[in-house]
């Protein structure tokens, strides 16, 4: 069995809301291209720290070429 590869990225990004679909989620949009970092167009699944909080999430196409992450209201207060 292989290992997991550890691929980091650190980023610094703003909170920003999200209305579109009418949940008001806040997300964090990737300020770089998943596509060229990790080869994909699809949803990822990571590992994330936000403000020391870890958690395991999805970044999620925008179906414009970008990414977000989702920030709960337990995350939002890290």
């Amino acid at each position: 069995m292989s290992e997991p590869q550890s691929d980091s990225k650190t980023f610094r990004a703003t909170l920003e809301r999200f209305r579109g679909n009418g949940l008001n989620w806040v997300i964090v949009q990737l300020p770089f291209s998943v596509e060229k970092r990790w080869k994909t167009r699809g949803t990822l699944r990571v590992n994330v720290e936000v403000n020391g909080f870890h958690y395991r999430t999805a970044l999620f196409p925008t179906g414009a070429g970008q990414h977000f992450l989702l920030v709960n209201k337990k995350m939002q207060k890290a």
